[in-house]
């Protein structure tokens, strides 16, 4: 027995997808897509003993345009003019040749560290870092990590109490 074969149709449809990147500048665009009704075309195949319909279906036409980019919303509040840099730049330190080097030969690795020392540091030391003219501890806040706020804070205090009570509060100010 001779199986029989029927016109088979079938209907093959392809998509696009378009992806759409947004500009660098943290402006969001959004694309409007448009499309076409698509188009049919019957194709019959015959090879003598079968008898193939097929409609195909061509994928529809898609134009893209983009409109006005959206804006983003400007802050109720002005921005301050000496911005905090990143947070680990005060807790993990720096590099060994940026290292705070006391009188002593004691070597300090970042800020906290010069605010742990203050308990601990022998009046002369001190004294040798701080004078009336020059604060280095300032100096190298401001140079190295340059964090110009808590140097500006610095630049005029005279005491080990009063210099490691402004830098305890300038670190629990910028974590929270």
């Amino acid at each position: 027995m001779a199986k029989k074969k029927k016109a088979v149709k079938k209907k093959v449809s392809k998509k696009k997808h378009i992806k759409h990147k947004a500009p660098k500048k943290k402006q969001t665009t959004h694309a409007v897509i448009q499309k076409e009704p698509p188009k049919q075309q019957d194709i019959t195949l015959d090879s003598g003993k079968e008898v193939l319909q097929i409609a195909m279906v061509e994928a529809p036409e898609i134009t893209v345009s983009e409109p006005e980019p959206i804006l983003p919303q400007k802050a109720s509040e002005p921005k301050s003019t000496t911005e905090w840099k990143p947070k680990k730049k005060i807790r993990k330190g720096t590099s060994p040749d940026k290292y705070f080097i006391l009188c002593n030969g004691r070597r300090l690795k970042n800020v906290k560290e010069l605010a742990d020392i203050m308990e601990e540091i022998e009046d002369h030391v001190f004294n040798h870092h701080v004078t009336h003219d020059r604060n280095d501890f300032a100096k190298w806040i401001n140079d190295v990590f340059e964090d110009i706020e808590l140097a500006q804070k610095l630049a005029n205090v005279k005491d080990k109490k009063h210099v490691q009570f402004i830098i305890y509060k300038h670190i629990t100010n910028k974590l929270w």
